[in-house]
């Protein structure tokens, strides 16, 4: 199998996250109209995470094409650790950490701008996030792993 199935399968798994990231959106009623479709699909945050579905999609391919115990498996599973963890300790602080500051800018009255707010993920999140990825890698195993 070449590699670059790697990549297209990493790419589809942010997609099939992004895609049920509207639909969910859509069910909820968060889009009104065509303008929304695309900030919903790509805001940071939310369900499924984006992140964890692509690098574990691409693992995934990896450890059914190559072996569970191959470099490249075991590469992306680093990466896709270190993803995982960020997004839900570091960038998730961070998001509640970004609205809080607006807060207390709102209340004080500050003409400062208000803080971008980045949001992260939930342990949830993260794990419907690897569940897509899993169900991707392995959909794409049996249409090109062979």
């Amino acid at each position: 199998m070449s590699g670059i199935w790697i990549l297209v399968t990493f790419l589809l798994g942010t997609l099939m996250a992004h895609l049920i990231k509207l639909v969910r959106a859509v069910i909820l009623k968060e889009v009104r109209g065509a303008r929304e479709i695309l900030p919903v699909m790509y805001r940071s945050g939310g369900m499924p995470s984006g992140h964890s579905a692509s690098i574990v999609a691409a693992a995934t391919l990896a450890g059914l094409a190559y072996g569970w115990t191959s470099v490249t498996f075991a590469v992306l599973m680093c990466v896709g650790i270190d993803v995982m963890y960020d997004a839900v300790n570091v960038r998730y602080a961070v998001g509640e950490q970004g609205i809080v500051m607006n807060k207390i800018l709102k209340k004080v009255g500050s003409d400062k701008e208000m803080v971008k707010i980045v949001r992260g993920h939930t342990i949830k999140e993260v794990a419907v996030g690897v569940v897509v990825g899993v169900i991707t890698g392995v959909v794409m195993y049996f249409l090109v792993g062979k």
